[in-house]
């Protein structure tokens, strides 16, 4: 019997056909299985991105909302549309003379009766310090810093975010402190051997170097470079034109004091530091002064209007003013200038008012029947109908309250 021959061609292709099926379906069950854990991979991954998106989203919300509701009042953009006094943000006090009215870490801060007491902008008492021993404190405060002293036995003690952090005592008798927004101060205080001595001294209480200066009477003291400098105010009485001389104390200078100006028939009521110019409030003018290179200038000067109020702020003043050739009656102006001396705004005003104070952006008017509020751009932000004017104000709360305090009670005013 004839035996059959197998073609070895069509097994190979067969074999080959089958082979590269099979192939397939791997390829295939591979790449879906691939393409299920990628998605997996990315559903998983979307799970984990998808709350960090939301919590940025509500971060950004949370944000935008802060700046809203801290900035907005600034502009006349406020919630608190009250045209009255609020009754619920009341302080009931016993006033004396010997009190004493701050702000102090954006609080209402009182001294009454050896306590000091913080209430916030809701008239609610937040914190309360009672004095070790009776005396009659001299308080500085400088952004979150304070120094409360007895000055007649040198003792001081200092607070950061109303906590003490200091106890100390120097040897003498304290005629001035000054303090800065580091917690660095500055102890104007006689001794045997010097007529006038100031003590420099960082938060820990550490001396960091002291200047002894002649023994005309200090005005006002400014720290620069984290205290390493000083700008010092001293009256001058030295020919019968009376004035005020601006010195410069440098720590690490060999000559330690260099006087920078002085300003004969004039009297300084007010300063403020900008980069390393000194912009002070005179008699007459104010003028800026540059600490390196001591050219003076005027920026404003006080012949063309009847200056009622001026205020200086840190990047620009305030000041009310009646024109002389106005003849119209009750015609004044408010001016805000940049210290530049470019004009912010000019708002006319119907009369000049009892009290006037500005700070931040903003501008407080007190009239014998009403407080009125307008920002430097001219916006006014506020006008409330007050029974009489308070005998007393201090700002607060980054500017967004005003207490108006009375002889038993402080209403506080919100912006």
């Amino acid at each position: 019997m004839r035996k059959g021959r197998i073609n070895n061609s069509e097994i190979n292709n067969e074999d080959l056909s089958k082979g590269i099926e099979i192939a397939n379906k791997y390829n295939t069950r591979k790449r879906i299985e691939r393409d299920k854990r990628i998605k997996k991979d990315i559903n998983k991954e979307e799970r984990k991105i998808k709350p960090i998106i939301i919590c940025l989203i509500w971060g950004i919300i949370l944000i935008l909302l802060f700046i809203f509701l801290y900035y907005a009042p600034l502009f006349g953009i406020s919630i608190n549309r009250s045209n009255g006094i609020d009754e619920d943000n009341k302080i009931d006090i016993v006033s004396t003379d010997s009190d004493i009215y701050e702000s102090y870490c954006s609080d209402l801060l009182i001294y009454s009766n050896q306590k000091i007491t913080t209430y916030n902008s809701r008239g609610k008492k937040n914190w309360e310090y009672e004095l070790s021993s009776k005396f009659t404190p001299n308080i500085y405060i400088k952004n979150q810093f304070m120094i409360v002293s007895n000055n007649s036995n040198g003792k001081i003690y200092l607070f950061e975010n109303k906590k003490e952090i200091l106890n100390t005592k120097i040897d003498g008798e304290i005629d001035e402190i000054f303090i800065d927004e580091n917690g660095n101060y500055v102890v104007e205080y006689s001794t045997s051997g010097y007529k006038k001595v100031l003590g420099v001294y960082s938060k820990k209480g550490k001396n960091l170097y002291n200047a002894y200066l002649s023994s005309n009477p200090i005005v006002n003291i400014k720290m620069i470079d984290n205290a390493k400098q000083l700008v010092v105010i001293q009256t001058n009485t030295s020919t019968f034109k009376s004035g005020i001389t601006v010195s410069l104390i440098n720590s690490a200078s060999e000559e330690n004091i260099n006087e920078i100006a002085t300003f004969d028939n004039n009297f300084i009521y007010d300063l403020t530091i900008q980069n390393r110019n000194i912009i002070m409030l005179l008699d007459d003018k104010i003028v800026k002064c540059n600490i390196d290179t001591k050219d003076v200038a005027n920026i404003y000067t006080f012949d063309s209007s009847q200056v009622m109020f001026i205020g200086l702020s840190s990047n620009y003043y305030s000041l009310i003013s009646k024109e002389l050739k106005d003849n119209q009656e009750n015609a004044y102006s408010l001016i805000s200038n940049r210290l530049d001396n470019t004009n912010v705004s000019k708002n006319k005003i119907t009369d000049s008012p009892k009290m006037f104070q500005n700070t931040s952006v903003l501008n407080y008017l007190i009239y014998q029947d009403s407080l009125q509020i307008i920002n430097k751009w001219g916006v006014e932000v506020k006008n409330i109908k007050l029974d009489f004017p308070p005998k007393n104000i201090v700002i607060f709360n980054n500017g967004k309250t005003i207490a108006l305090i009375y002889s038993n009670k402080i209403y506080n005013v919100i912006i």
